[in-house]
């Protein structure tokens, strides 16, 4: 990135996005955006102790960018990043599904002592989001529990079912207020 590069935006009030850097761009990053008291965003991140991508952080680089203010999203195109294994106590997982954002969401809480998360996606197209895990389309035929709904077959087909998916998860005992305090952490 550089330091004339980091200065220029945080003079001029940017929020630096350090998605897509790499680890020495990370590091070089947040330390200067630290002397400065600047929160940057890594607005759609894997963490690297659940995937294999060279863009996932690590536990101790999503804490730095928790300990400076700054905000991660959590990214909505996890079925590309292949999985490091399946979490123990998972039958049934469905692989690119609500599971695996579950998986994915419940480690980042733990991660950022439940400090503000928000979620990334790409909906403008080139990232696949969530599929379904229920039907034609996913791991089973549903749950014998409740009717199946929209996002239960569809996944996340369309923004409109970003709501519904944060529903499912707080359903199985995600905390959700991790992502309803990021928009205020996002001002900040």
């Amino acid at each position: 990135i550089g330091p004339d590069r980091i200065h220029a935006l945080a003079d001029a009030g940017i929020i630096v996005d350090l998605a897509h850097t790499s680890p020495a761009s990370f590091a070089e990053g947040i330390a200067l955006l630290a002397e400065r008291d600047v929160a940057p965003v890594y607005t759609h991140v894997a963490a690297d102790a659940l995937r294999h991508h060279p863009t996932a952080l690590t536990d101790a680089e999503l804490s730095q960018i928790q300990a400076v203010g700054g905000l991660v999203g959590v990214t909505a195109g996890l079925d590309r990043l292949p999985a490091r294994s399946v979490p123990p106590g998972s039958a049934g997982h469905c692989p690119g599904s609500i599971d695996d954002l579950e998986v994915e969401w419940n480690h980042l809480v733990a991660v950022t002592a439940g400090e503000p998360l928000a979620w990334g996606s790409d909906f403008q197209g080139g990232v696949d989001h969530q599929r379904p895990k229920y039907g034609p389309r996913g791991c089973s035929e549903g749950p014998p529990d409740r009717p199946l709904d929209t996002f239960d077959v569809a996944g996340l087909a369309h923004p409109g079912l970003v709501e519904p998916m944060f529903a499912h998860l707080a359903e199985t005992g995600s905390d959700r207020r991790p992502l309803d305090a990021s928009a205020e952490r996002f001002l900040a």
